[in-house]
């Protein structure tokens, strides 16, 4: 039981329009979302992680050693 108890029935009543979920997306879209994932790991990730990391570590890295 949560610490401050508030009754929620009224409030579910009259909301219950509002809170009504949409349905399941079809087989396309599920199939769409997937495809764009696997696209955005396997293809597009690995170009912008090594750009990213290597402008940060550029920025805000450790200086660069003293040559000899």
């Amino acid at each position: 039981m949560p610490i401050l108890y508030e009754c929620t029935d009224e409030a579910i009543r009259q909301s219950r329009e509002k809170l009504r979920l949409s349905p399941s997306p079809g087989i396309g879209t599920n199939i769409l979302i997937f495809v764009a994932g696997v696209f955005t790991g396997m293809v597009i990730m690995p170009i912008v992680v090594p750009i990213a990391g290597y402008q940060l570590t550029k920025r805000w890295g450790p200086p660069p050693p003293r040559g000899r």
